[in-house]
């Protein structure tokens, strides 16, 4: 579907389930029709390695992480660039929207997440309490924040305060990524095996 020139860290399907994003090493991002397979778009802004890209809700836009220390929002169709936070200061893993659209929640390996405006890039919230890197946040659709972190926990924050909710604890290594089912709204970690 994609093919790009390294390695591939993120591939996330637009809201209407017919396009497909990607980002990776070689530092683009791609965005390809699901349907017929061609290639609408190339995206390279990023000086190093795309970490995370996702859709906003109403698929007309894609943030991006990057461990350029930035995250940038683009606009889906002409792949313009359309604003960058660069508050991070450190490598920036995961990045997804709040379900408004108009907010982005960003982490990685300064321990925070990191919740700011998409007209300005101001930051609005900082969400601290990690032990180590953040690699992958997810938002729920009322705005509660998913974290996987290299302290081998997972975590859910209520986003609209930055409150902690719970920890999902035991793994015996980095959790790298998470996802909920928005429909029970149980949650599964996926860690690693390197025992």
């Amino acid at each position: 579907m994609v093919r790009t020139k390294d390695a591939v860290f993120s591939v996330a399907l637009s809201p209407d389930g017919r396009l497909v994003a990607a980002g990776g090493a070689d530092r683009v991002v791609y965005e390809v029709e699901i349907a017929t397979g061609e290639e609408l778009l190339q995206i390279e802004d990023h000086a190093d390695w795309v970490m995370d890209v996702n859709w906003s809700p109403n698929g007309r836009q894609l943030v991006t992480a990057s461990r350029d220390k930035t995250s940038k929002v683009f606009d889906a169709a002409s792949g313009n660039s359309l604003i960058t936070f660069n508050g991070h200061g450190n490598a920036v893993y995961s990045a997804a929207f709040l379900s408004s659209g108009k907010g982005i929640v960003s982490a990685g390996s300064d321990r925070n997440a990191r919740v700011w405006n998409t007209a300005d890039a101001k930051e609005i919230r900082r969400i601290g309490g990690f032990g180590s890197d953040i690699f992958r946040v997810t938002v729920t659709a009322d705005d509660h924040l998913l974290t996987a972190c290299a302290d081998r926990n997972a975590r859910e924050h209520n986003l609209s305060d930055g409150k902690p909710i719970r920890t999902f604890s035991g793994h015996k290594d980095w959790v790298y990524t998470l996802c909920f089912n928005a429909v029970s709204y149980t949650h599964l970690t996926l860690p690693t095996n390197r025992e």
